[in-house]
């Protein structure tokens, strides 16, 4: 009886050290579970990035909004339009208000914006560059307005809320010179924007 105490009690041991070298390996190697988790993060790792006019088709996009002029500070008011020209860039006019206690602001530009990559479908970053016309009115009496030859660089993202509507904040860089003479100042402009089909 004793001996068979004996070797139940050897069997019970070897089980056991069996049981705890599969875990081993188990770990070691990773279980099947864990290789599954690792592909699909591999999968998510190499995705295929967003393309804009796969998913939304290449439209026109009128935008209006408002916001803050800086330097001199005050309220600006923008409104533009872009039109499809090739792959993820948008050409279109693009016009803005900007007032203050000190000077206003009128800028007309010609566009160029570019769709930049994303990987979620409902974030859109974009940049964009323009030239244009800028008239100016430093003392806000319409007495001394100033034209400038104006360059402006934008950067921005916006945020699709539906098929045809998204929502978005951008900000402008707008450099005006005459050659003699240059202003600058920025504005943020918060606004929407509507895809035309």
């Amino acid at each position: 009886m004793k001996v068979l105490n004996f070797l139940f009690f050897i069997l019970f041991i070897a089980m056991v050290s069996n049981i705890n070298f599969a875990k081993e390996i188990d770990n070691e190697y990773g279980s099947e579970t864990q290789v599954e988790t690792f592909t699909t993060e591999d999968e998510d790792i190499v995705k295929k990035k967003f393309n804009y006019n796969e998913t939304y088709g290449p439209t026109p996009i009128f935008s209006i909004g408002g916001g803050l002029s800086m330097n001199p500070g005050g309220y600006s008011l923008d409104t533009k339009l872009d039109i499809p020209y090739k792959d993820d860039l948008y050409i279109g006019p693009h016009i803005y208000y900007a007032d203050s206690d000190d000077e206003t602001n009128f800028g007309l530009t010609g566009n160029i914006k570019k769709i930049l990559e994303s990987e979620d479908p409902k974030i859109i970053p974009s940049v964009e560059v323009g030239v244009g016309i800028l008239v100016n009115d430093l003392e806000n009496n319409n007495d001394d307005n100033s034209s400038y030859f104006l360059i402006q660089l934008g950067a921005g993202v916006d945020r699709v809320i539906s098929d045809n509507m998204s929502v978005g904040v951008h900000l402008y860089n707008n450099y005006g010179t005459d050659f003699d003479d240059s202003t600058n100042h920025l504005t943020l402009v918060a606004g929407i924007q509507i895809r035309l089909y």
